[in-house]
C-alpha cells in the first residue's frame, strides 16, 4: 500500500537572506489584516498604478524645474504644499513648456516623453476633480501631431544611425544564448524560469511576478496560465483564457516546463502561492538578464521588454507558415480595435498552435508534433514517490499533480543533459533525482515520449500531419530493399537450394539440444546478486593520499532542506558519503572547511529545534520523506528575528539561515557586547571569526 504523502508545515518566519531581495509574502488573510480598510479615495487612487504615479511625479518635477528657471515670480505657480497650482499654471504655460523642450539646445525630449508630461498634468485635474480645460483636448492634440512631424523631419535630416523607439526586439538566437547563460546561474533557477515564462507567455515582465500557482491549469499535455489583470486589462473585465505553455524536448535549454521543474526542485519548501515570491522580482531579473546579454551582445540596446517584442516578431515572422496575427494579438493582450475586437475571439486551437511555435518547436518538421516527456502511467507508485521527493510542499495539492508529474518527467528525460551542463554547486544536484541513482532509473523506465498510451498531441496544423505521414512513407521505402534481401535469403535457406547441406536453422537447433543435455539445469537458476554499493575514495595528487571527497569538491549553494538530505544521506550519484561522516581532512581548502563547520553548526541547530518541537532528536535511520518533514519542522521553529520587508522565507540558504540564528542568539545574550551584530564581523579594522560556544556567541578578541 502506498504511504500517505507527507506535507510541509507552513513557514511563519520572515527573516532576511542578506541579498537585498524581498521574501515570500504572507498569506492573503494576513495581508488583508495588515491593510487599512478600503476608502473611496483609495479606490480612486487605484485607477492609477504605483509605477504610473511615480512617472507622473517625475514629469511634474521636470515642469517645476522649468517654471523656476523661466518664469518670473515662480513661487506663485505652487501651492502651500509645493505642488503645481493648476489655477495659475494654465494651458498656455504648458504649451510654452513643450515648445521650450522641443527647442532645447542640449538633450531634446522625444514627443512620446512629452506625452507623459501631458498625462501628468491631466492627472492633477482628475485628482482635484476639476474639469479639464478644452485647450487640453483637440487643440493640444493638433500641437502634438505637429511635434511628431517636426521630430520625424529632424530625424530624417540628421546624420547618424536612426534609433528605434524603445528597446530592440530580442532575436530567437539571442534568446537561446540567454537561456544558456541563465540556466547555469546559482540562483535556484529563478532567472531561467523568469526568462522562459516571459517568452512563452508573451507577456510583460511585470506580469510574470504576479503569477500564482492557482493560475496554473492542466491542459492535456501543456500548462495553461491565466492572467486576471494586466496593463491592458486593469479592471479585470477582459477575457480570462489560458495561455498554453508547451515543452520542447528537442531543446532543454529553452524548455519552460523543464525550467519550472528546476525551480520548484531547488526550493522544496515553497508550496502553493506565488510562483516567484517577493516584491519587485522584475528588478532582480532585469539585472541578471542584463548581465547575461552583456556576455553575448553588448552592442545592441536590449531590455526585459525586448523579450516581448522579440517573441511577437518571432511568432509572426519566424516562418511563412506561422500562427495568425489574431492569435498573437490575443495572447499578447493587444487590442485589435473596432470591429475586430468584437468579432475575433479566442480559440484554444489557435493559442495551442502559437504555444508550440514560441516554445521553439520546428514548425517545418514533423517534430513539431512532439509530445512532452511523460510517464506511461501517471498513477504509478514510483511516479508518486518521485513527486513527493522532488516537490514535497505540493504533495497534497491534487490540482497541480498532473503539472508536477509533467515537470518531473522533463527532469528525468533531460537528466544526462542537466548533469553535463549544470555546475557542481547548482542546487538541483542536491535534489533526490540527482542524488539517488535508483530513483532516476525507476523514473526513466516509466518514461515515454514518442508513442503515448494516453496522451494525444494538440495544436498541430495540417501540414505537420502530412510531414509525419511523408516521413513514415520515406522510412518504409528506404527499408524495402533490405527487407526483400532478407526474405529472399531466408527463402533460399529454407528450401536448401544450395544442396543437401545443413542450413543455419538446423545447426542452431542441434547446438541448443546438445547444450540442454550436457549443461546441468541447476546452473541456469544461479542468480548473481548485485554487490552492495561501496564507498568511493578519491586520490589527491597534492598530498598523495585517499580522501572521501575529490579535491575539486565544493559545497552546493542550496536550500536548507537539500543540505539536510546531503548531511544525512549524501549523494549516491556523485559517490559522496553522508556529509555528517566527513572530516576536515576530506576538504582541500580552508574556505571549504569553514563552510563545513557552518553546515555542521546549522544542522545542530535544526536537530535541537526538532528535539524542542517533538521531544526527540532525529532518529539515526529514517527515510528521506521523514527527514524532510523533520527538517521543515525544525527550521520553522527556529527563533528567527523579524525583518521590515517581507522575505523569501522558503528560499533561504544554509549560511544565511545560520547568520540569522546567530544574530538572534547574540541579541538575546545579556553578556554580549553592545556594538551591532554586523560590527562583530569587523573589529579594529580586521576581519574576525565569531566562535560559537556553549554559552552563546563569543565576542571577537582584540588583537
Amino acid at each position: 500500500m502506498e504511504s500517505a504523502p507527507h506535507s510541509y508545515p507552513p513557514s511563519h518566519a520572515t527573516p532576511s537572506d542578506g541579498d537585498g531581495d524581498t521574501e515570500q509574502l504572507p498569506p492573503p488573510a494576513t495581508l488583508a489584516a495588515q491593510k487599512e480598510p478600503l476608502t473611496a479615495e483609495n479606490a480612486r487612487k487605484a485607477c492609477t498604478s504605483s509605477r504610473t504615479q511615480t512617472a507622473y511625479r517625475s514629469y511634474l518635477r521636470g515642469i517645476a524645474t522649468w517654471i523656476r528657471e523661466s518664469q518670473s515670480d515662480p513661487e506663485r505657480f505652487f501651492d502651500d504644499a509645493g505642488n503645481i497650482d493648476i489655477n495659475v499654471f494654465s494651458p498656455k504655460h504648458f504649451e510654452a513648456f513643450l515648445v521650450a523642450k522641443m527647442n532645447a539646445s542640449g538633450r531634446v525630449l522625444k514627443v512620446t516623453t512629452l506625452g507623459g508630461h501631458r498625462s501628468a498634468v491631466k492627472d492633477i485635474y482628475r485628482q482635484k476633480r476639476v474639469a479639464l480645460p478644452v485647450e487640453y483636448a483637440d487643440d493640444m492634440k493638433t500641437l502634438y501631431q505637429g511635434f511628431k512631424r517636426v521630430e520625424a523631419t529632424r530625424n530624417q535630416a540628421g546624420a547618424g544611425e536612426a534609433k528605434m523607439a524603445g528597446k530592440m526586439a530580442l532575436p530567437y538566437s539571442t534568446y537561446t544564448q540567454a537561456c544558456k547563460e541563465t540556466l547555469v546561474l546559482s540562483d535556484g533557477g529563478f532567472s531561467h524560469l523568469y526568462l522562459t515564462l516571459q517568452w512563452n507567455l508573451m507577456c510583460r515582465s511585470q506580469s510574470v511576478e504576479t503569477i500564482n500557482s492557482g493560475h496554473l491549469s492542466n491542459e492535456d499535455h501543456s500548462i495553461g496560465i491565466v492572467f486576471h489583470k494586466s496593463k491592458a486589462n486593469q479592471d479585470g473585465t477582459g477575457p480570462k483564457d489560458p495561455r498554453h505553455v508547451y515543452a520542447n524536448p528537442l531543446a532543454p535549454r529553452t524548455c519552460c516546463i523543464t525550467a519550472l521543474g528546476i525551480y520548484w526542485s531547488c526550493h522544496p519548501r515553497q508550496g502553493p502561492g506565488p510562483i516567484i515570491p517577493g516584491a519587485l522580482q522584475r528588478n532582480r531579473f532585469r539585472k541578471t538578464f542584463g548581465r547575461a546579454l552583456d556576455k553575448q551582445d553588448s552592442e545592441h540596446d536590449y531590455g526585459t521588454h525586448s523579450i516581448r517584442k522579440g517573441v511577437a516578431t518571432y511568432a509572426c515572422n519566424g516562418s511563412t507558415g506561422g500562427p495568425s496575427i489574431v492569435s498573437v494579438c490575443l495572447r499578447c493582450g493587444w487590442s485589435l480595435g473596432g470591429v475586430q475586437d468584437r468579432y475575433f475571439r479566442y480559440e484554444a486551437a489557435g493559442d495551442r498552435f502559437l504555444g508550440r511555435v514560441v516554445a521553439g518547436l520546428p514548425v517545418n518538421s514533423a517534430q513539431f508534433a512532439s509530445l512532452p516527456p511523460h510517464f506511461k502511467d501517471n498513477n504509478c507508485p514510483i511516479v508518486r514517490e518521485g513527486v513527493i521527493s522532488m516537490f514535497p510542499a505540493f504533495a497534497e495539492d491534487t490540482r497541480l499533480q498532473p503539472i508536477l508529474k509533467l515537470c518531473l518527467a522533463s527532469l528525468a528525460y533531460h537528466y544526462d543533459f542537466l548533469s553535463t551542463e549544470l555546475p557542481t554547486t547548482h542546487s538541483l544536484r542536491a535534489s533526490s533525482l540527482f542524488r539517488r541513482c535508483n530513483l532516476h532509473q525507476s523514473l526513466s523506465d516509466q518514461l515515454v515520449q514518442l508513442e503515448s498510451p494516453w496522451m494525444t498531441a494538440t495544436g498541430i496544423p495540417p501540414q505537420v500531419v502530412m510531414f509525419g505521414l511523408q516521413k513514415e512513407i520515406q522510412a518504409t521505402v528506404c527499408a524495402l530493399p533490405e527487407s526483400l534481401a532478407r526474405r529472399f535469403a531466408k527463402l533460399l535457406e529454407e528450401k536448401g537450394i544450395c544442396g543437401n547441406g545443413i542450413n543455419q536453422q538446423q545447426m542452431e537447433d542441434t547446438m541448443h539440444r546438445v547444450l540442454d543435455e550436457r549443461v546441468p539445469q541447476y546452473s541456469r537458476a544461479i542468480h548473481r546478486e548485485d554487490a552492495p554499493p561501496r564507498a568511493t575514495l578519491h586520490f589527491w595528487p597534492s598530498d598523495g593520499k585517499l580522501h572521501a571527497l575529490p579535491e575539486s569538491f565544493d559545497f552546493p549553494s542550496t536550500d536548507v532542506v537539500h543540505a539536510w538530505h546531503l548531511w544525512w544521506f549524501g549523494s549516491e550519484a556523485a559517490g559522496q558519503p553522508p556529509y555528517k561522516s566527513l572530516c576536515t581532512h576530506d576538504l582541500s581548502t580552508r574556505k571549504k572547511r569553514q563552510t563545513y563547520s557552518e553546515w555542521r553548526v546549522m544542522m545542530e541547530h535544526i536537530s535541537s529545534a526538532i528535539e524542542r518541537k517533538t521531544g526527540a532528536l532525529p532518529p539515526p535511520t529514517m527515510s528521506e520523506q521523514q527527514s524532510a518533514v523533520l527538517c521543515v519542522t525544525g527550521v520553522n521553529s527556529l527563533p528567527l528575528g523579524p525583518s521590515k520587508p517581507s522575505r523569501r522565507v522558503t528560499q533561504l540558504k544554509v549560511t544565511t539561515l545560520l547568520r540569522l540564528v546567530r544574530q538572534v542568539e547574540h541579541n538575546n545574550n545579556p553578556n554580549a557586547p553592545h556594538y551591532g551584530f554586523a560590527d562583530a564581523l569587523s573589529y579594529n579594522g580586521s576581519t574576525q571569526v565569531i566562535v560559537e560556544s556553549e554559552s552563546g556567541i563569543a565576542p571577537p578578541s582584540a588583537s
